[in-house]
């Protein structure tokens, strides 16, 4: 009876290892094949330089940043004010 137990456990390490190679083997082949129609379809670096935003665009973005600091600053003396004023009464 022992001996029957040994061999049917290790058909099911057999089995579950076989399973596992073939799952593994089939999600290799998956990403494999992701692979390489991400390296077709993707852009080249040709058209990746037409994407990025000229000097125009960056100059108005700095001035974009440089006002919204301006307005945290002034939100953040106000919000200083008002507590300073609420301590106060």
């Amino acid at each position: 009876m022992g001996e029957n137990l040994t061999l049917e456990a290790f058909k099911f390490m057999i089995l579950g290892m076989g399973i596992v190679f073939i799952f593994l083997s089939i999600l290799i082949l998956l990403l494999n094949i992701q692979t390489n129609l991400i390296k077709r379809f993707s852009l080249s670096p040709k058209s990746v330089r037409k994407r990025t935003p000229s000097l125009k665009q960056s100059e108005t973005a700095n001035n974009q940043t440089r006002e919204d600091e301006e307005i945290i600053a002034a939100i953040t003396a106000a919000v200083q004010k008002f507590r300073k004023r609420k301590l106060k009464t």
